[in-house]
């Protein structure tokens, strides 16, 4: 079952980059046995940002033009009121590490993001709570930090390809 889960992930990942700069990637996708595209639904689309996304960024132009897959309308990714609660996004851009990981749902400043102006790199994890739901990763040396041109379609590429329209197989 988990092999189906890869390649559900893979494929969402290949189709997610399609009209994105060649050097934008999206490195890694899961979702763990929690993910429910009605879940998610529900849970809304709250976001909380660690990292470096870009000095003196606020966090309202960070999460311009970020939103949900459209299989979840679209909807527009708002501050989370409650950081560590609920369903929401964990961004952590410019991550030390090597992948996203559970820990992004408890302990997400232990990910402590590198240089501001380094090509912007982005752990993605969709949590409930403390639990972990899906993660990404982005990785895209052509954007130089949020909101340069292509930022939004990259990282909404990303989210789309974590939080696909259907339960993967063998997540049930």
């Amino acid at each position: 079952m988990a092999i189906f889960r890869r390649l559900t992930a893979l494929l969402a990942g290949l189709s997610g980059l399609a009209g994105c700069n060649d050097a934008n990637k999206i490195t890694f996708v899961n979702q763990t046995n929690l993910y429910s595209p009605q879940m998610v639904r529900a849970s809304g689309f709250r976001a909380e940002i660690y990292g470096a996304p870009r000095a003196g960024a606020t966090l309202a132009q960070t999460l311009e033009g970020l939103h949900a897959p459209g299989w979840a309308s679209a909807t527009p990714l708002t501050p989370a009121s409650e950081p560590g609660r609920h369903g929401r996004l964990v961004l952590i851009f410019n991550p030390a590490g090597s992948a996203p990981s559970a820990a992004m749902c408890t302990n997400p400043d232990d990910f402590e993001g590198k240089a501001q102006d380094a090509p912007l790199r982005v752990f993605a994890a969709y949590c409930m709570a403390d639990r972990l739901v899906a993660r990404g990763a982005l990785s895209a040396p052509g954007i130089p930090k949020a909101n340069s041109p292509g930022y939004a379609e990259a990282m909404n590429n990303l989210f789309a390809a974590m939080l696909p329209p259907h339960q993967p197989p063998g997540n049930k």
